[in-house]
């Protein structure tokens, strides 16, 4: 009879833990994509393009979710265009967004 307490707890803690993962992997996946937004306007370039920005940036997330890289890429795209802007403000961006994410409700 232990056992099957154990094996139930268990059982909940698990799936406790799966849950919660999935709502940080939307929250941060909704951050990414408010990011990519944010990048684009900062540019000067909003509507359709800073949407299609936005997807491509979610795109790379979703195929390695490594933040890094995304905070690299923005910053490399940003270059590109005449806006130097250093990772730890990237980074300082993405958490507001991350913030905002959390914020919105499913």
């Amino acid at each position: 009879m232990a056992s099957g307490i154990f094996g139930d707890r268990e059982k909940a803690l698990e799936d406790a833990y799966t849950k919660n993962d999935e709502r940080h992997f939307v929250m941060e996946a909704r951050a990414v994509w408010l990011f990519g937004l944010w990048a684009e306007s900062r540019l000067g370039r909003g509507g359709q393009v800073g949407t299609r920005y936005a997807d491509t940036i979610m795109d790379m997330y979703l195929k390695k979710q490594d933040l890094p890289h995304i905070i690299s890429q923005i910053a490399e795209d940003r270059a590109n265009k005449g806006v130097e802007t250093t990772a730890h403000r990237l980074e300082i961006q993405f958490q507001l967004h991350l913030d905002e994410a959390k914020k919105i409700k499913d």
